[in-house]
């Protein structure tokens, strides 16, 4: 695409008209649609770049990289969490076979901190692609490639990918729920020996 080289050259009129053209001839081109939502935060007009996903899925309410795009952008701007939160979980509604919005909602998690959340993503992530992340090469790890047709050797390398992400998000919950459950642990323990020693 012509305008990712304009942007590589920092001449950022020549990638939005580049981009602008993609879109005039496929309306939800996605690598177009982010760069100019990108150009337009830059540019701090972060209601158009805004309204460009929002026209996006006024005509496609289920689009996945709208959604993820958006909750981008909300995160971006300092949105509420929760307005962040439900824009990923209508993201994994609308494609509940994917691995993108289960891999974006764990990691908004994990970068909250908030271990309990981003552990319960995780296991519902690997209730839906139960071979992760043993195996890569699972059935589950198939099923994140997101083709109905038998996948052919770049649907499964993709496929593949898919699976080893969700395996890295899922083990990254777990390890940040166990550091969690470790502090309480180790409060709970030091508040039981001060009880005793006032006592």
């Amino acid at each position: 695409m012509k305008g990712a080289i304009y942007l590589a050259k920092r001449d950022p009129a020549n990638a939005r008209k580049s981009f602008e053209q993609a879109l005039a001839h496929q309306s939800d081109y996605a690598p177009a649609l982010h760069n100019l939502a990108r150009l337009d935060l830059a540019e701090k007009k972060p209601d158009q770049a805004k309204g460009r996903y929002e026209a996006i899925l006024a005509k496609d309410p289920t689009n996945e990289s709208a959604l993820l795009g958006l909750a981008d952008l909300l995160a971006a701007t300092k949105a509420p969490d929760a307005e962040v939160a439900a824009t990923l979980e209508k993201a994994i509604k609308g494609n509940p076979n994917s691995t993108r919005a289960r891999i974006a909602q764990i990691r908004f998690h994990l970068q909250h901190k908030d271990a309990k959340s981003a552990l319960a993503a995780a296991q519902q992530a690997q209730a839906t692609f139960p071979g992760e992340p043993a195996d890569p090469g699972s059935a589950g790890a198939r099923a994140a490639g997101v083709r109905r047709h038998e996948p052919g050797d770049g649907d499964l390398q993709q496929a593949r990918r898919s699976g080893t992400e969700v395996g890295r998000a899922v083990g990254a919950a777990r390890r940040r729920a166990a550091r969690h459950q470790g502090r309480r642990g180790r409060r709970r323990v030091f508040a039981a020996r001060s009880r005793s020693i006032r006592n």
